[in-house]
């Protein structure tokens, strides 16, 4: 049985920041993903000689001397990952009832901005923005370089309402829906999503968003090659099917049709329910604890229609463009609203769209019929009704932008089904565990488990995306490399 001082179960980007961040620091590293390839959200696929990115469609605090920037130069990639800066002068477009907003990057900027659309908004703007940015300032390159991963202080924003915060600030209707017009970034409901998770998604963006070139997929392998430069392992086909205790430890994993594995510690950046699934019962972790788990809600899944488009036919914009049809720009369980991500990749010359994504939100009811079923082997139904919903994207992405429809070449599909295939999320679900506002706890997980060995990561925990998922890599990380010195670490590097 071979043995590590880490073995990390997962390799999303939660799994491989773990990974590289402890194999720099000099401990044997053993990554184990289930899939062909590393990546999680971060796998990219090819057709026709396009390449599409299946999660990460933009990252948000990518400039210089900010955040995830200065992860990036930690793990040794900012380097080798080609990324390009969105429209300082509208990174994001929301088009909201046909009329465009454009958001711009820089926070002061951002809030003149929207002071201009609504300038008699102006004071509650400011006040917003700043509420913001007091949460987003509790991560930062600054507070690294003092020994600090997180202003834990800044938490308390999970329960406080994000509807109820930009209704508190401003009072037209346009200029809230203007505000909320990104939500389908991060899972946003307007009865559950919290102030905490909005503000650390959408405060990074304004600070500097940016897109990968190449596809998403270079990010993954080069972290996978730094830690196999580090004389660490990515096994790929490796399926973790049990983790072992004894003695009230984790004592291995068993690998689906190869040997066990043996570590002195074990992060699991899997779904929370899945990694107590498979954990041997101990009296540690109680039933209904993980009955529990079992038991809770999921944000909405993303249906992705991937298209090709004719070469030198539709114009590159360098942004981001949300459509909803009204104020109302929340994602609503109620029904499918006419609300959609387009996101588009450049031609070399930046001058040409060569693929875009069309993205729209999508419940379990839509597609529960066919939750049986598994890749390659899904009805004819299943494959109408993602026809279907293909068609019902480009005519809505259309009726705004008329002449789209003649430059497509070709176009492919994902449902959530295809995520939860791959990813082995339940349901599908884009953004993990829902967080509520109104009753956080039960859904906010420490890095820490009961068990002394056994280390959690992973969008569930408390922030999905990114910037969301590195800083809780980093106090997973912290817990066996210690907090002080790997912020200081990372924060001069």
């Amino acid at each position: 049985m071979k043995e590590y001082d880490v073995v990390i179960i997962g390799s999303g980007l939660s799994g491989l920041s773990c990974g590289v961040m402890l194999a720099k620091e000099g401990l044997s590293v053993c990554v184990l993903e289930q899939h062909s390839v590393c990546g999680g959200c971060l796998q990219s696929f090819r057709r026709d000689g396009q390449t599409f990115d299946t999660g990460f469609h933009y990252i948000g605090s990518m400039a210089e001397g900010q955040l995830m920037h200065q992860y990036f130069k930690y793990f040794g990639i900012a380097d080798r990952v080609r990324t390009i800066a969105l429209d300082a002068d509208g990174y994001e477009t929301l088009n909201i009832g046909g009329r465009e907003y454009t958001i711009p990057i820089g926070r002061q900027r951002f809030a003149d901005r929207l002071s201009e659309y609504f300038p008699s908004q102006r004071e509650g703007i400011q006040q917003f923005t700043n509420r913001v940015f007091e949460v987003k300032d509790s991560i930062g390159v600054g507070l690294l370089r003092q020994g600090i991963i997180s202003l834990d202080g800044a938490r308390l924003n999970m329960s406080v309402s994000a509807a109820q915060t930009i209704d508190n600030c401003v009072t037209d209707s346009a200029l809230r829906g203007v505000l909320a017009g990104s939500s389908l970034l991060y899972g946003g409901e307007r009865a559950t999503s919290n102030f905490y998770s909005y503000s650390m998604v959408v405060g990074s963006n304004i600070e500097g968003a940016s897109k990968i070139l190449g596809g998403t997929q270079t990010v993954a392998d080069a972290m996978a090659d730094q830690i196999q430069r580090a004389d660490g392992e990515v096994l790929t086909r490796a399926r973790v099917s049990r983790i072992a205790v004894a003695d009230g430890q984790v004592s291995h994993v068993e690998v689906a049709d190869r040997e066990p594995v043996r570590a002195r510690y074990y992060i699991s950046s899997l779904y929370p329910a899945h990694t107590f699934n498979m954990l041997d019962r101990t009296p540690a972790i109680k039933k209904v604890y993980i009955n529990r788990l079992n038991e809770l809600k999921n944000t909405y899944g993303v249906f992705s229609t991937y298209i090709k488009l004719k070469p030198n036919k539709l114009p590159y914009r360098n942004t981001n463009i949300y459509i909803h049809s009204d104020a109302n720009t929340w994602a609503s369980p109620e029904k499918r609203t006419p609300t959609m991500l387009f996101c588009p990749t450049p031609s070399a010359d930046m001058r040409w769209t060569d693929v875009a994504t069309l993205l729209i939100p999508m419940y379990h009811s839509e597609f529960a019929e066919w939750d049986g079923s598994s890749l390659g082997e899904r009805p004819q139904s299943y494959e109408e009704f993602k026809q279907r919903t293909a068609q019902w994207c480009i005519d809505l992405y259309e009726r705004h932008y008329p002449g789209f429809r003649e430059c497509i070449d070709k176009v492919y599909t994902s449902s959530p089904l295809t995520f939860r295939d791959y990813t082995s999320t339940p349901d599908g679900t884009a953004y993990g565990v829902m967080k509520n506002y109104a009753n956080p706890l039960p859904t906010m997980f420490s890095v820490r488990t009961k068990i002394p060995n056994l280390l959690l990561t992973g969008q569930s925990l408390f922030v999905h995306g990114a910037i969301g998922v590195t800083v809780t890599s980093t106090l997973a990380c912290a817990e066996i490399l210690g907090a002080e010195y790997l912020a200081r670490k990372i924060g001069n590097a």
